[in-house]
């Protein structure tokens, strides 16, 4: 028995706005520099792409399995 594993676990996570309010491209671009600094903080979390309109952001990123969705997402 290999004691080797392989994982990946790809994420697409969408954050909306309360009541999908269009947000300023001051806070959209704010928001997007959260996100990656958030992602850039917690270990094990590897971006591929912040994006999104002015009523939600998109995220596509790899994460290691020691990286609970739930600290990262913030819910």
């Amino acid at each position: 028995m290999s004691n080797h594993s392989f994982h990946d676990i790809n994420l697409h996570i969408t954050w909306h706005n309360n009541h999908d309010l269009p947000m300023s491209p001051d806070t959209e671009q704010a928001v997007h520099e959260a996100i990656l600094e958030k992602c850039r903080m917690t270990k094990g979390v590897y971006i591929y792409e912040v994006g999104g309109i002015e009523t939600h952001v998109h995220i596509a990123i790899r994460i290691e399995p020691t990286v609970l969705i739930s600290n990262l997402s913030g819910k």
